[in-house]
């Protein structure tokens, strides 16, 4: 090993003993204390009925092309372009 591996690895394993010792996460990482995306992240949640209001087709427009998004008589939904 020489002198710069083993300071970076020193360096690597003191930052995980300040991890366990503070709780914190990696960089990136996804633990149980991850931060939550910010508002502008998250995803909507838009119930099927509020988006079909009662039909059974409706077309989304996504980069200028037209697909139709449809509900299945098994209640499946299917996308086509």
């Amino acid at each position: 090993m020489t002198a710069k591996t083993c300071t970076r690895s020193m360096a690597l394993e003191m930052g995980v003993k300040k991890r366990a010792e503070t709780g914190a996460q990696p960089e990136g990482g996804t633990g149980s204390h991850a931060v939550p995306p910010p508002p502008s992240r998250r995803r909507r949640k838009i119930e099927i009925a509020a988006l079909f209001q009662g039909d059974q087709e409706l077309i989304i427009v996504h980069g200028g092309e037209e697909y139709l998004l449809r509900i299945t008589r098994n209640g499946k939904l299917i996308l086509t372009k």
